[in-house]
């Protein structure tokens, strides 16, 4: 077996096909790539390091000012703190309670109707074609007019915000698509940046105007902090839903009886459904971490500096836990799965992801029931750094009329061909 790199075409190809012999056979493995770190790849031993901060730190040391940790990512991405993402309690915890008003499930009812215009808008521009491509036209507009909506940022913005994230998600690192979106990613920084000092002196009813009144700890953030919640917001805003919207779409297109039975009690059903092809297709597949002290895990030593990647997608199909892991049951219960995370880190966002892909597919189900993925023509992520989602899902289905007269070609309208999105995979 070649060593384990979850950056590779092999494991991007068919992650599980990697991963089941490694959870049976060594399931704390050494990579020598990147690097070097160990992967842990059974779901006790992911959920022990999830919940154990003070062994296991996400802490990115970008300055130097600490112990020189590298985050989450494997290897070390990005020229900013993923912060809180990326910070140990209990200062974790400070920032965390900041957020979570803002990331309420009211705060998330109240945002409904805009998600649900969003979507009735993409699906009015594509309807009467009878074809659209699932990523580019549904799954990846919607979750970035969210996230810049929610932040505060122009919503015809909102691809200028997206692409960078999502290619550094899937381009393999060192290559020359990567190095394009960190650069383009320094530069919506500094975009950033600018808003911040703008709503310093014009406050607006947005996030980054409460994160400028904010205090954590008795003190006020600084510029650079609130341009870290920012991007963290936004690489976690786009991503995850995005993923989920793309895999879902492309099972339930093989599977229509699973459609059928979704429509028979929709709001019933959507939510174990949701739990469970988040569980299966697990978005999120990876976070690494950096151990603080010699520790034991899974039967191997581990010593402190080392680097641990975390696989939620292993975890997710971890045979002891979850029978048959590999089949989508929609009604499968108990499903405790690790596709948001385990621990203080869990994801803050996951109540927002699974209501905008209820909305979203709700619609779906409702207007083109019928809609069918041409696998063949399928584009996925070459590379699983940390994203497992598709670039392109061509869709058809049968036409049906508009619904509304929304003037939506200057807000949806991207040249994805010649954007350097498009030169990818």
């Amino acid at each position: 077996m070649e060593p384990f790199d979850h950056h590779s075409p092999e494991y991007g190809g068919d992650p599980q096909a990697v991963l089941r012999p490694l959870r049976r056979s060594c399931p704390v493995t050494y990579s020598p790539a990147h690097g070097g770190y160990w992967v842990l790849t059974r779901y006790a031993d992911i959920q022990r390091a999830a919940e154990d901060t003070e062994t296991f730190s996400s802490d990115h040391d970008l300055l130097e000012e600490r112990r020189g940790y590298k985050g989450i990512t494997i290897p070390e991405t990005g020229s900013f703190r993923r912060n809180p993402v990326e910070v140990d309690p209990p200062e974790f915890l400070q920032y965390r309670r900041l957020l979570n008003p803002h990331f309420s499930p009211s705060a998330i009812r109240a945002r409904l109707p805009k998600i649900e215009r969003w979507t009735a808008m993409c699906l009015d521009r594509v309807i009467e074609t009878g074809h659209m491509d699932g990523v580019r036209d549904l799954a990846n507009p919607i979750p970035a007019l969210f996230t810049v909506d929610f932040l505060g940022l122009p919503a015809e913005e909102w691809f200028d915000w997206t692409w960078p994230q999502h290619q550094l998600n899937f381009a393999p690192p060192g290559s020359q698509e990567s190095h394009n979106a960190k650069r383009q990613m320094a530069v919506n920084q500094e975009r950033l940046a600018d808003r911040v000092e703008l709503r310093r002196s014009e406050p607006a009813d947005d996030l980054i105007t409460e994160l400028v009144k904010a205090e954590v700890a008795g003190r006020r953030l600084t510029d650079r902090e609130i341009v870290e919640v920012c991007m963290t917001i936004i690489s976690g805003g786009f991503a995850t839903t995005t993923a989920l919207t793309g895999h879902a779409l492309a099972w339930l297109s093989g599977h229509p009886e699973a459609k059928a039975w979704l429509l028979e009690d929709f709001e019933g059903r959507i939510g174990p459904a949701t739990e469970e092809l988040l569980r299966w297709s697990t978005p999120a597949h990876a976070l690494g971490r950096t151990v603080t002290r010699d520790v034991e895990i899974g039967g191997a030593s581990l010593h402190e500096g080392d680097r641990v990647l975390l696989c939620w997608a292993s975890a997710n199909h971890d045979e002891s836990v979850f029978s048959d892991p590999d089949a989508v049951q929609l009604d499968r219960t108990p499903n405790r799965h690790a596709a948001f995370g385990f621990g203080a880190h869990r994801c803050i966002g996951g109540t927002f992801a699974r209501a905008e892909f209820a909305v979203i597919l709700r619609q779906v189900l409702a207007r083109i029931p019928d809609f069918h993925v041409d696998e063949a023509q399928t584009k996925r992520f070459p590379s699983i750094g940390v994203i497992s989602g598709f670039i392109s899902l061509p869709c058809t289905f049968t036409p049906a009329r508009r619904q509304g007269n929304n003037d939506t070609d200057d807000l949806l309208a991207v040249d994805w061909d010649s954007s350097a999105y498009h030169n990818v995979g």
